[in-house]
């Protein structure tokens, strides 16, 4: 019996080695941090979408044209707008994931000859801005200081030219123009009765919508 010991012990030995080579051989994964199994690939990281802001300044110096009556109609009465505000879209992998970026209008200027619009209005509104086809669509409201007075406009027409592309590190600029009967300043008193001008807006060098993208928080 003492002679079989030592073969037997080798024996257990040669049995527990092999039986440690035929366990599956685990490592950790460095991207999700879990164990691997040999020979499977690692499942492959997904990209989280980011919110991307930006700033919106809309300035129309000159050729915004509006009528009373006939849409199409235009006058030579000297008009002006400026809008500011931010927008705002959905990026992944650095690209919009939709194609229509959210506009939200802090303030806005307007000023149109033989018609009375109070300076200190504050002006509030949300439009979006379409990046396959430049479409742009922004609806603006104000009230009198009084609460007598109601105003609404409606800005809808498109960039000119080749759109703005936009991702979280780039912006631009490009003339815009408008249209009529859709685009149009509606003033409503407080009897109900109103007042429309519908506003035109033809290409112009001078009037301008730039889109500024702010600096992006860093990734946690």
């Amino acid at each position: 019996m003492r002679k079989l010991f030592p073969f037997v012990t080798v024996l257990t030995i040669f049995i527990a080695m092999l039986l440690i080579s035929t366990q599956p051989v685990y490592a950790a994964s460095p991207v999700l941090n879990t164990p691997l199994v040999e020979g499977k690939k690692p499942p492959k990281q997904h990209t989280q979408p980011v919110l991307v802001t930006g700033d919106l300044v809309l300035n129309v110096a000159e050729g915004l044209n509006y009528a009373n009556e006939a849409p199409k109609a235009t006058s030579g009465a000297i008009t002006r707008l400026n809008l500011i505000g931010t927008y705002q879209f959905k990026s992944k992998d650095n690209k919009p994931i939709a194609k229509a970026v959210r506009l939200d209008v802090s303030g806005l200027e307007l000023s149109i000859d033989g018609v009375t619009i109070p300076s200190d209005l504050t002006w509030t509104g949300k439009g979006t801005y379409n990046l396959k086809n430049g479409r742009i669509e922004i609806h603006c409201s104000a009230t009198s200081a009084d609460g007598q007075t109601k105003y609404h406009i409606i800005l809808h027409g498109r960039v000119v030219g080749q759109i703005v592309p936009l991702s979280k590190d780039v912006g631009g600029e490009r003339n815009v123009e408008f249209t009529a009967p859709q685009s149009k300043l509606v003033i409503t008193q407080s009897d109900g009765s109103s007042t429309v001008y519908f506003l035109t807006l033809t290409d112009d060098p001078k009037n301008l919508i730039a889109f500024t993208p702010k600096p992006q928080p860093p990734s946690p």
